[in-house]
């Protein structure tokens, strides 16, 4: 799966709804974004310490720093929850 592909849905959904006539209806539909964007920001964290908990069993916080492109103290700020 191309790494970027939930990024491009993301912004296909944004597009989607700049496209609709303006008013009542497409300020719902981007409430709605809005609102599931707020929700999944949650899970995506979740997801993410996930992974980096599941990396940190075999690499250093250097290593998964470079692999994600984050600062090492990003990585550990992700470990600690915050």
């Amino acid at each position: 799966m191309d790494t970027q592909a939930p990024a491009v849905l993301l912004r296909t959904a944004i597009e989607a709804v700049r496209a609709m006539p303006g008013g009542a209806e497409r300020a719902v539909a981007v409430t709605e974004l809005l609102g599931s964007l707020r929700e999944a920001q949650g899970d995506l964290r979740r997801i993410r310490a996930d992974d980096v908990t599941e990396l940190r069993k075999t690499l250093k916080l250097r290593e998964i720093a470079e692999r994600l492109s984050l600062s090492t103290g990003r990585v550990d700020q992700i470990l600690k929850g915050k």
